[in-house]
């Protein structure tokens, strides 16, 4: 009975002993002092063309977007392309906050030298919509001038030179160019 009371004796004061002490806060190995949510990003109102194509000739390559704004207004995106058996991008943008929306996308194929070009696809895009054309689908959603022919056999287009000028152009339909409003 003795060792019994010393036992309760000895947790008693042992309990009352350490009510009496603070109790130490156990701290987080890390400390969030405040939560910061990303801003979400917000895309740009602006009309996005890109080209991914092969060329076997250097030249200089221009997307023109055209619009009628009291007169006729371009506006130009020049690109210079190396011969490369690799395929190449490019591209043309314009603000539609700043620029009306053209009536007229057209790509001049350079303008030095008769080429062979494959187009591996193109890509359309605005705020909210987004088309891809592939290269076997060129006649589908362009108009090609004199200067360029399509080429089914190659899937690819060949420029040519016509009474010693060289202005090889496609032009996206109106259809497709609609589509994207």
């Amino acid at each position: 009975m003795k060792i019994l009371k010393l036992v309760l004796t000895s947790f008693i004061c042992i309990a009352l002993i350490n009510c009496g002490k603070k109790k130490e806060e156990v701290k987080p190995l890390l400390e969030v002092k405040e939560i910061v949510k990303p801003t979400p990003v917000v895309e740009k109102n602006e009309l996005k063309i890109q080209f991914s194509l092969i060329t076997d000739e250097d030249d200089l390559f221009q997307v023109v977007f055209a619009s009628l704004d009291y007169e006729t207004k371009q506006i130009i995106r020049y690109t210079e392309l190396k011969k490369s058996n690799d395929i190449q991008e490019f591209s043309g943008v314009i603000d539609l906050d700043k620029e009306s929306f053209p009536e007229e996308i057209s790509l001049i194929l350079g303008h030095r030298k008769e080429k062979r070009l494959i187009i591996n696809k193109i890509l359309l895009k605005t705020l909210d919509n987004e088309i891809e054309i592939h290269g076997n689908e060129l006649t589908k959603h362009f108009i090609f001038n004199s200067y360029v022919e399509y080429d089914e056999v190659l899937g690819g287009i060949v420029t040519k030179e016509i009474n010693k000028n060289l202005l090889p152009i496609i032009a996206l339909r109106k259809a497709t160019l609609d589509s994207l409003y």
